[in-house]
Order: C-alpha cells, then structure tokens, then sequence
C-alpha cells in the first residue's frame, strides 16, 4: 500500500494512502502520525467496497493504529443499500512480506 505523508499550506499534515485515501489539514498529537505510519507498515489496514450491479457504491478503508479504527472513504450509505449490494474486504501484507 502506498503512502505519502507531508506537510499541508497551513500547520497541518496532508496523509495520503492507498487508491486516493486522504486526511488534509490533519492536526495530529506529536505520535499520531508515526502510529499510523507503522500499522500500515504491519499490514493493520482493512478496504471494505459495496457494489451494486457492477458499480462501487461505496468505498472506505481504515487503519487500526493501537486498536483504534481510523479512516477514509464515500460517504456511509443506508443500512437498507448496503444489504443490496455484495460486500468485500481486502487486507494488506505487511511491507517487506513477500506476496
């Protein structure tokens, strides 16, 4: 999985990870961003999609930093859409494990 971490226009971090995840104007504590830089590292990212009929209706992906669940995505749809459509997860090795 890839990531690109920098620094924003204001005070704030730009994250980057994965196919066009983002947190911009990100303030985090001193250690937040190292945390999740290393479960990504570890593998610790889960992407969940919903499709309907061939289309991605939803799509989110999330890191569990120390247990926590952080994350990106669309917009969370109606419980009622999600049942219509066929749900997958996809999980990521951790870097240097051979694939």
């Amino acid at each position: 999985m890839d990531l690109s971490v920098g620094l924003g226009s204001s005070d704030g971090i730009d994250f980057f990870w994965g196919d066009d995840y983002r947190w911009e104007d990100w303030h985090p504590q001193p250690r937040d961003v190292l945390e999740l830089c290393e479960a990504i590292g570890a593998g610790n990212v889960v992407e969940e999609t919903w499709k309907l009929g061939g289309f991605v209706i939803e799509r989110r992906c999330y890191i569990r930093p120390n247990g926590q669940r952080v994350g990106d995505g669309s917009a969370p749809l109606p419980a009622w859409i999600r049942r219509l459509a066929r749900h997958s997860v996809r999980t990521f090795r951790p870097w240097g494990e051979a694939a």
